[in-house]
């Protein structure tokens, strides 16, 4: 074998070495992403490159004309997954869509405050939805928030992500 030999086995050794410590995210290849301009650490989760560990559940109550304020009522429930979803699962959509939208608010909320955050569309989609759910008749007000919840962890607590403004129902 030649010098260069030595020096590719080197270089394709660490290369291996570091594409492994990559996928268990270890703090020292963290460091080095960053500065990967040609893409060489490569991640290797196929099929969930960003998983979703968690889920949001959106909560909406009601001011009532009389000044009561209703109990927070879940909404957009989506049914238990069963076994059969891994072929087949249409409500993943739906899960989807409000997870990004979400997240999205979220992301403003943290970075700009809640007066930025009721002026992405996503917000806007999300207090158009509930304006236009069947309303108690003295509805005056509506108020909705985001839950950070994880079903699969039965010791997890769910946590609130924020809450909206009130909002004058549409009746």
């Amino acid at each position: 074998m030649k010098i260069a030999d030595y020096i590719l086995i080197l270089i394709f050794s660490y290369w291996f070495i570091l594409s492994a410590c990559a996928q268990a995210k270890l703090s020292f290849v963290g460091k080095w992403h960053p500065n990967d301009w040609f893409r060489l650490i490569p991640n290797w989760r196929f099929f969930a490159p960003l998983p979703i560990r968690n889920d949001f559940r959106l909560e909406y109550r009601y001011l009532l004309a009389s000044g009561i304020k209703t109990q927070w009522a879940t909404c957009l429930t989506l049914p238990e997954r069963k076994i059969w979803c891994t072929i087949w699962y249409p409500e993943k959509r739906q899960r989807k869509a409000l997870t990004t939208a979400l997240n999205r608010i979220k992301k403003t909320y943290e970075s700009s405050g809640l007066n930025r955050a009721a002026k992405t569309n996503s917000y806007l989609c999300i207090l158009n939805y509930l304006q236009h759910l069947e309303t108690p008749r003295d509805c005056k007000c509506i108020k909705f928030r985001a839950v950070f919840t994880q079903d699969f962890n039965p010791n997890a607590t769910n946590k609130v992500v924020f809450y909206s403004h009130w909002h004058k129902c549409c009746c």
